[in-house]
């Protein structure tokens, strides 16, 4: 009897220990599996979060470019107003002027326009010429800034102020007269040779 009950003993602890070292096994499969599911959610997960953030960024940014660009067509229009008023007109004064800018209620419609307002090109031999009428159209202390004698002035004519939240109007240096177009360029005399 004492044979038999060796045998099963080690038997027994066969037995326990297959069934140890599969239980083990099946644990680190287990837990393999569970670390390869998890990681595949995650990235999973990371993916859609991402494309969600790209679509809101996408839309955020279309929404914005449609405010701007609509805000832009509306200041352009008001540009396109005064251009108009120059084309129906042979000449325009500052009280035409003045009175068109205040026809189109700069504060209230066009809340981001800074002004409105034309530059008038002269050349030295007009300077004064331009400065008395100037003068004499309601502005009595007009007179051409920086002082000095240059070939080409850019004057602003007239400015109308927009809303009080713009920034204060300044003009700013026009453009060289090279890049004028033909018709608008002044006329040079011809030198004797």
């Amino acid at each position: 009897m004492m044979a038999i009950r060796r045998r099963r003993r080690p038997l027994r602890r066969d037995r326990a220990a297959r069934w140890s070292n599969m239980l083990r096994g099946a644990a680190v499969a287990v837990a393999a599996l569970g670390l390869v599911a998890s990681l595949l959610i995650a990235r999973g997960w990371q993916t859609t979060v991402s494309r969600q953030r790209d679509e809101r960024l996408d839309r955020t940014a279309a929404s914005r470019t449609a405010a701007i660009t609509g805000a832009l067509a509306t200041y352009e229009n008001a540009l396109q107003a005064a251009r108009s008023l120059w084309l129906a007109s042979d000449s325009v004064n500052r009280a035409e002027f003045s009175s068109f800018a205040r026809s189109l209620n700069l504060g209230d419609r066009y809340p981001g326009l800074q002004g409105i307002g034309w530059r008038t090109v002269v050349t030295d031999d007009q300077a004064a010429g331009f400065v008395a009428r100037t003068r004499r159209d309601g502005e009595p202390g007009f007179t051409i800034k920086p002082p000095g004698r240059r070939p080409v002035y850019y004057s602003p004519s007239t400015a109308t102020r927009g809303s009080r939240s713009a920034r204060r109007w300044a003009p700013t240096p026009g453009p060289s007269p090279a890049s004028w177009p033909r018709s608008s360029r002044p006329a040079t005399p011809a030198r004797p040779p």
